[in-house]
């Protein structure tokens, strides 16, 4: 199954790169429907604003997170929604001060679910639709929305959609903070926005801590999947068996068993429930997905394991987190290398 997911994604990429000049003189067409109405472009008359994100993978979605937290900071009187793909992203952005988050549902399957919610959103006429990073269904739904102002980078095949576009930066930025740069916004955290009841829940927990809890996490999407012989090293590494020591195996929600009945597992309900555990954490350890991010975003220590993606463009960004390259056609990332960090830092823990 892993196999035909990856065959399916390589042929999805090919399809991207040789359907532009289509994709162009769709958008084209699709321009005239509802048009920017003004063409100068003036930041500071923003009343109302639409943010449209509706990418299904959870990494890519928190990366919204900085962007969000600056234009609310920005923005503080407007009118801020936001427009995700799936139901379950809404209780990301719990704590994101927006004032309404849409769900587009977009694909073949749901189109009438899509095509409902463009007729309540073609209801408003909004002062900016912006999309913060490029995606052509988000372009596509772009193109039916009334707005003064769209705006996104820039980029040739959707220029006619977004005719307020911004050339994007020529050096490398990490994915949570590129868009940012989009409308001049004030820096801001990639941070998790906890509740103060989650909060003072999690004071509560710390306190009652009394072993090192290693968390890991084994799943990942195609080739950045690592075999579970390379778990197994890690986990019964010989500088790991501490009896202070307890490792907690995030499991996926399709995941049926853990990797050992000798550690925890555990499976959450929601992404909430999600968070406030890897925020338990004294490390945790994954290959480059979502809840890597997660993990990152909530404040644990993380060791993330980067085979085939960028850490400079997906990396942890927590200070006191540590990501980990491989270049190599096949991953071999060293687990006692893993093994002697997590050492140093469960010493310095027990101390």
């Amino acid at each position: 199954m892993q196999r035909i997911r990856n065959v399916a994604r390589r042929f999805d990429q090919y399809r991207r790169r040789h359907s532009h000049l289509l994709e162009g003189l769709v958008y084209k067409l699709l321009a005239m429907i509802a048009p920017a109405t003004k063409t100068h472009f003036d930041p500071q008359q923003l009343d109302s604003i639409l943010v449209i994100r509706s990418n299904k993978r959870l990494g890519n979605v928190l990366f919204l997170l900085p962007f969000l937290k600056a234009l609310r900071q920005q923005y503080p009187m407007a009118k801020i929604e936001l427009l995700v793909a799936r139901s379950w992203q809404a209780e990301l952005f719990c704590g994101c001060a927006l004032d309404a988050v849409h769900v587009s549902n977009f694909s073949f399957r749901h189109l009438l679910k899509w095509c409902r919610l463009l007729g309540r959103l073609r209801q408003t006429h909004y002062d900016m639709v912006v999309m913060p990073f490029r995606s052509s269904s988000d372009t596509l739904t772009a193109a039916f929305l009334h707005s003064h102002y769209k705006v996104a980078y820039h980029h040739p095949l959707h220029q006619s959609i977004f005719r307020h576009s911004v050339s994007s930066a020529q050096r490398l930025e990490h994915a949570a903070f590129s868009a940012l740069k989009l409308l001049n916004l004030p820096d801001a955290p990639f941070q998790w926005p906890f509740t103060q009841e989650e909060l003072e829940l999690l004071r509560r927990h710390n306190l009652a801590k009394n072993r090192y809890r290693i968390g890991f996490f084994r799943g990942a999407r195609g080739e950045k999947i690592l075999p579970k012989s390379y778990w197994q090293q890690l986990v019964e590494s010989p500088l790991l068996q501490r009896a202070d020591i307890e490792w907690v195996e995030i499991l996926a929600p399709e995941a049926i068993d853990g990797l050992s009945i000798n550690h925890t597992w555990l499976k959450c309900l929601s992404l909430r429930e999600l968070a406030m555990h890897l925020a338990e954490l004294d490390l945790f350890v994954s290959a480059d997905t979502g809840p890597l991010h997660l993990a990152d975003a909530v404040g644990a220590p993380c060791i993330g394991l980067f085979s085939h993606t960028d850490p400079v463009i997906y990396g942890c960004l927590n200070v006191h987190s540590t990501n980990l390259v491989d270049t190599s056609e096949a991953p071999n990332l060293a687990a006692e290398q893993i093994a002697q960090h997590i050492q140093r830092l469960s010493s310095s823990y027990a101390a």
